[in-house]
């Protein structure tokens, strides 16, 4: 299919021999990683056959760093030595952009560039050991087919702004127009286009969408759903509204007598304290971002969801575990930053289940409190119709690949680590996978490496996050065959 696409537009054979060199390049990238590092060594590849994770212990001095020099220099001399095996063509296309240290080392954030313009998902992390002198592994999620350069913009982010938000009711910006180099989800699914990307959302319908605008020729190059169905608290009433709420209960203001406020208030709160007092995080953005809830939404309205800037519930479903797996879905943004479709979607939903396990953690069922009753379950997926095996894997175009579906499989695999480490330990495991090793493209293959990895930083048996996954038939190098 791809071969029949790009001599369509009369790029096959010049592409195609370089892919062939991009590939030869891995090849022999791959080949000295397995050389240079030390230890046990994980290598999980994506569909073109770049590495998505290497996992070995390299020293900064086999990188050719000096004696001495500090995470980042060690960092930047890995990406320049392993670049091909992350299917880039050089190092120079990785800017970094962040460096976040903990009691284990530091992880080296990176984004992918095309010139001075990012390129969309484009992500890299990096992580060094304490003590600067053995970097631990690489997590990637690249664009091969993005170009080196840019080019330049003939509309303006205002103008892309209008366009973006043509045909939504009551259309209103979570994030302004940013400009990338935009290649598709999942990479390669599109022409890479130099586009600006507009997070949009309505403020009367259940609507969030991120729109794709070439920024060239103005016209729209795809649209990504992302109304993912979510201790400063606000709470409206909007009494079957959709559109706009009174205020209700603001922080420190005692209870109200209505049910689904109060339960706003006091859920978000858990879901606040839960996250302070675990890992230590302010809030979903980790600065103390308010928590602005809406409930009485619509009239029969039976769902909730994150907005990108609120929550909002039908009535009665404002419960616990819903709001604290609605809420991840925020931390998982401003984190990992898991795409809403195929694998790193089901990624992205499971560790919203999960977290919402971890608040609620007396049954193994998912929104038991609400009115339609429970919705999935985490030791036994199958009771509500979701797979518990990688054998079992939904191939499908519907629901954005079928996340609420293969969440299944990733729901299990908590279940079995909470069950082998206990809660606590699973819960740091997961935290420190969704920040620290999890890129927005990732597969099932690589959380299984962002597990163990994570594992070894906190203290956990890593072994146990291996078999954990294992069980349900993940492997290191396991992709579904679609």
């Amino acid at each position: 299919m791809r071969d029949r696409f790009l001599r369509a537009l009369g790029l096959g054979c010049a592409l195609s021999a370089l892919l062939a060199a991009s590939a030869g390049a891995a090849t022999t990238s791959t080949t000295r990683f397995a050389g240079d590092a030390a230890g046990t060594q994980t290598l999980v590849r994506n569909a073109d056959g770049a590495v998505s994770t290497a996992v070995g212990d390299v020293k900064a001095s086999t990188l050719g760093a000096q004696s001495g020099a500090g995470a980042t220099t060690v960092a930047r001399a890995a990406v320049e030595r392993y670049a091909s095996m992350l299917g880039l063509r050089s190092g120079a296309q990785l800017e970094q952009v962040a460096s976040k240290s903990d009691e284990d080392g530091t992880t080296v954030v990176y984004d992918q560039v095309a010139g001075a313009v990012p390129v969309y998902d484009g992500r890299v992390l990096v992580r060094i050991a304490q003590g600067n002198t053995t970097m631990k592994s690489i997590a990637s999620s690249v664009s091969s087919t993005a170009p080196t350069s840019a080019g330049t913009a003939a509309i303006t982010a205002d103008q892309a702004k209008s366009l973006a938000t043509a045909g939504v009711p009551d259309a209103a910006i979570n994030a302004a127009p940013r400009l990338v180099m935009y290649t598709g989800v999942p990479f390669g699914a599109k022409p890479a286009t130099l586009a600006y990307v507009t997070d949009v959302r309505s403020t009367t319908q259940p609507l969030r969408k991120l729109v794709v605008t070439d920024a060239k020729s103005g016209a729209t190059v795809d649209t990504l759903n992302r109304l993912e169905n979510a201790k400063n608290r606000t709470v409206y009433n909007a009494n079957g509204s959709t559109s706009t709420g009174s205020l209700a209960r603001s922080e420190g203001q005692g209870a109200t007598g209505n049910a689904d406020v109060d339960n706003a208030y006091n859920n978000t709160g858990a879901t606040y304290d839960y996250y302070n007092s675990a890992f230590g995080r302010d809030s979903y953005d980790g600065a103390g971002a308010e928590l602005v809830s809406f409930v009485h939404y619509g009239v029969g309205y039976e769902n909730a969801f994150w907005d990108g800037a609120e929550m909002v519930y039908g009535d009665g479903f404002a419960v616990d575990d819903v709001t604290a797996h609605e809420l991840t879905h925020a931390v998982t943004e401003r984190t990992a930053g898991l795409e809403y479709q195929d694998q790193s979607g089901a990624l992205n939903e499971a560790i919203s289940d999960m977290a919402g396990w971890d608040v609620d953690p007396g049954d193994s069922t998912m929104g038991e409190d609400l009115p339609i009753g429970a919705i999935r379950d985490m030791r036994n997926p199958a009771a509500y119709g979701q797979p518990a095996t990688a054998s079992q894997y939904v191939c499908t175009s519907s629901d954005e690949g079928g996340v609420h579906t293969n969440s299944g499989i990733p729901n299990k695999v908590y279940a079995n680590l909470v069950d082998t480490i206990g809660r606590s330990g699973a819960e740091q495991v997961r935290y420190r996978a969704q920040t620290s090793y999890l890129t927005p493209q990732a597969t099932f293959a690589d959380a299984r490496a962002a597990f163990v990895s994570a594992a070894g930083d906190v203290g956990a048996d890593a072994t146990a996050a291996a078999d954990a996954w294992q069980a349900q038939g993940v492997t290191a190098t396991w992709q579904p065959s679609c």
